[in-house]
């Protein structure tokens, strides 16, 4: 939409006297050295603060990025909550609040269209959801005057790409979580049909996606074999096999759309979600260590569960945890020799490591570390040339120097030291022969030609 000029317009000088570090909103007017002209549906937004100077400079900087022709969609979703948020108590009493709720829900939808970065997406859809239940739980004062505007947005919501609507369902704050602070309301005039619609796609798409990845009953088993009937009858696969999920799809299905939409909701917020579903895979190793009496069984079927977990990109949210007790895991099959295909899992190992070095470096590496550690212990030199061998193939994190923060930081990627002290500390915490010390120098001198190519 074309924007409509207003009288209010800004420049470098506005934005940067608040000192807002949106890099793109100074680089790109200080090269057009012009000003921004506000789209008049942005004021009302600047009007609320307008007798609060602190606020009225914050917002007439972030005015300036929502109407520069190259928004940057990061700050604009970033900083919108923060005005969200940190105006709450100012506008929404205001009698132009539900006209600032729209602007703030408008512009979150806008950014789903207009970037590209999942990462994007996926903040705006969860600021979505945050809010929405902060305005059903501490804005039921104006509750009646914003519902149209709720209901609007659960029919966006609802009406999302199936790709979308997948970031939405995996998202940190879940969509369950509004049906709860609804559920609690009793208010006859609230869109509970709408907000129906919306949980009932969110819990479909979260069964359809489970369904897809490979049911944990079947991997669990060694070499394709069922579990005995004591790790069945134990529960051990509560909320996450295949066959559970499918029962959650037909309890959905026969929810009674037509009926009472209060008791409809209450049956939805019965099923499991997305977040319970990952949740439930939480709590699968803990179970893991209560059925199995076999320790050399148990060791290997908790090593082959974690690595499967990290494999696992729905499961992202435990990555980290499960990069822990891998750690953990791998060092005493290692230090107990208790397994005796080591190898073959030690090979499994660093596949599921090298996923998870992109989002979680430093996991990865500690993970890296400790396991060297018990390798080294061990004086097994074949083992040692595996490992070090492994560690140059997942690569060296580069300092990826990238400029200076506004703080005059250097930004540095915080890998990169993470990744030299775990190969030092492997090269001094070694008792290898001769041959594999000259293989482990190897290694850092690798790490030395990495920096030289990056400085370069």
């Amino acid at each position: 939409m074309k924007a409509t000029p207003a009288k209010h317009a800004c420049s470098v000088k506005t934005a940067l006297a608040a000192g807002l570090g949106s890099k793109a909103l100074q680089v790109n007017l200080e090269e057009t050295d012009s000003a921004v002209t506000i789209d008049t549906k942005y004021l009302p937004l600047r009007e609320v603060v307008e007798t609060l100077p602190g606020l009225l400079q914050q917002t007439e900087a972030f005015l300036c990025e929502l109407n520069h022709p190259f928004k940057n969609w990061d700050y604009v979703v970033r900083e919108m909550r923060n005005y969200a948020l940190r105006n709450f108590p100012v506008y929404y009493e205001h009698e132009k609040g539900p006209k600032i709720v729209h602007i703030i829900f408008d512009e979150w939808l806008d950014a789903l269209s207009s970037s590209s970065d999942e990462s994007v997406q996926a903040m705006a859809l969860d600021n979505i959801v945050f809010f929405v239940v902060k305005i059903i739980d501490e804005g039921k004062s104006r509750l009646l005057d914003c519902m149209a505007i709720l209901s609007d947005l659960f029919g966006c919501l609802t009406g999302l790409p199936d790709e979308q609507f997948l970031v939405l369902s995996k998202g940190y704050y879940q969509v369950k979580r509004i049906g709860q602070a609804a559920s609690q309301l009793q208010e006859d005039k609230f869109d509970y049909s709408s907000l129906n619609l919306l949980l009932r796609r969110t819990l479909r798409t979260s069964y359809q996606y489970w369904l897809t990845q490979e049911d944990p009953a079947t991997w669990f088993s060694r070499k394709g074999e069922r579990p005995h009937g004591q790790i069945s009858s134990q529960g051990l696969f509560q909320d996450i096999s295949h066959e559970h999920l499918q029962g959650f799809m037909e309890r959905l299905s026969r929810i009674d759309q037509r009926g009472d939409p209060n008791v409809e909701l209450a049956e939805l917020l019965a099923l499991p979600g997305y977040a319970d579903i990952v949740k439930s895979y939480r709590g699968f190793l803990q179970r893991i260590e209560e059925v199995e009496t076999d320790a050399k069984e148990g060791l290997n079927r908790r090593l082959a569960s974690l690595v499967k977990i990290i494999e696992t990109r729905g499961l992202a949210s435990i990555h980290e945890d499960a990069l822990s007790l891998l750690n953990q895991c791998l060092g005493e099959i290692i230090h107990t020799r208790q397994v005796e295909n080591v190898e073959d899992l030690l090979d499994r190992t660093f596949e599921a490591l090298q996923q998870s070095m992109d989002k979680f470096p430093e996991a990865a590496l500690q993970a890296v570390e400790n396991v060297g550690k018990e390798i080294f212990k061990s004086n097994d030199s074949d083992m040692v040339d595996l490992f070090i061998q492994h560690t140059i193939d997942l690569g060296f994190q580069s300092p990826d120097l990238s400029g200076t923060t506004a703080e005059w930081n250097v930004q540095v990627n915080p890998a990169h030291l993470a990744n030299t002290k775990a190969w030092l500390h492997s090269r001094c915490l070694s008792r290898m022969d001769s041959s594999s010390q000259q293989m482990s120098l190897g290694v850092l001198e690798l790490s030395a030609h990495s920096n030289r190519l990056m400085m370069t």
